[in-house]
């Protein structure tokens, strides 16, 4: 007999990429229209301002497409599962971001911030305090986790940690 599946969400690195192409193709988009500005709208754009935007969006487009040259030569899949007994999750290379937990092992959801590194996260914090982030690198739906695991614990509260650090 096999389990029911309540959540799967699984993406690799080539579908990833396609975000990153995305992007390129709107830096290029942008480096076009700002040589279109003058002929079509008869507007004189300065000398400085065209090749700053300009250099910029080459930039931006040249480091764009190096991800999408490195996510299409380091192939990977991410992959979170969530059953009626356990909540998986497999982050490539990343044994930190990966977990296998049982259901009742989760005492809540949280989202934490932290004031001293302005860095922010969700994830799962386990019945004996252990805290479990869940990257979103890949695009997958901390909310939609947290839904499939209420279902099976109604109780389930998706909390928010205060801000460490001073206050004003």
């Amino acid at each position: 007999m096999t389990e029911k599946i309540l959540y799967h969400y699984r993406v690799n690195r080539k579908q990833r990429a396609k975000i990153f192409i995305n992007m390129a193709g709107m830096s290029l988009f942008y480096i076009a229209v700002i040589f279109a500005l003058e002929p079509l709208f008869n507007i004189t754009v300065e000398t400085d301002i065209k090749f700053g935007l300009t250099a910029a969006f080459s930039v931006s487009t040249i480091v764009l497409l190096a991800i999408v040259i490195w996510l299409y030569r380091n192939p990977a899949t991410y992959e979170a599962t969530i059953t009626e007994t356990s909540f998986t999750v497999f982050y490539p290379y990343q044994t930190t971001w990966s977990f296998k937990v049982h259901i009742e092992d989760i005492s809540h959801f949280e989202y934490r911030s932290s004031h001293s590194s302005n860095h922010s996260s969700a994830g799962i914090v386990l019945k004996d305090g252990q805290y479990l982030p869940i990257s979103m690198n890949y695009g997958n739906s901390v909310n939609k986790m947290y839904a499939a695991v209420k279902t099976l614990k109604p109780e389930l509260e998706f909390s928010q940690q205060k801000k460490s650090g001073f206050r004003f």
